[in-house]
């Protein structure tokens, strides 16, 4: 793989995504970690997916919910298990308060919205895989 090539890799080729290992210098999730979409457990496809001292950026929307919460509780709990197996390490977390558009607003004709939160709050995770994991 020449150094300027790019991959991008939808949910549809994500099976592909699966069959490899250390090929990718930057691994990107935008969206896909939710109840509803992906299992926690494909944050370790994406670890395995990037070469040695590669970068994994995920993108995750805080949407409202008993079953998010839990979810979020789960990602983040393998999130801080992986870094204390010494697979990566957290380069850092940016919180933002317009993550996306809360797709439950309804915006009445003259503008104003029904509901406060206009958009959904979220996070990005930028984590570094180690050169040598220990495991």
């Amino acid at each position: 793989m020449k150094q300027d090539d790019f991959w991008r890799v939808n949910l549809v080729l994500l099976p592909l995504l699966l069959m490899l290992s250390g090929v990718f210098d930057v691994v990107i999730l935008v969206g896909a970690l939710n109840v509803s979409c992906m299992p926690v457990s494909v944050v370790r496809e994406l670890y395995h997916a990037t070469k040695p001292g590669g970068f994994i950026c995920i993108a995750k929307g805080l949407y409202p919910g008993a079953a998010e919460e839990i979810y979020k509780k789960d990602l983040e709990r393998e999130l801080q298990l992986m870094e204390d197996e010494g697979l990566w390490s957290l380069v850092g977390i940016k919180p933002t308060d317009r993550y996306m558009e809360n797709p439950f607003v309804i915006t009445e004709a003259d503008g104003k919205d029904e509901q406060e939160e206009r958009h959904i709050r979220g996070n990005v995770y930028l984590y570094k895989k180690s050169i040598n994991p220990s495991i």
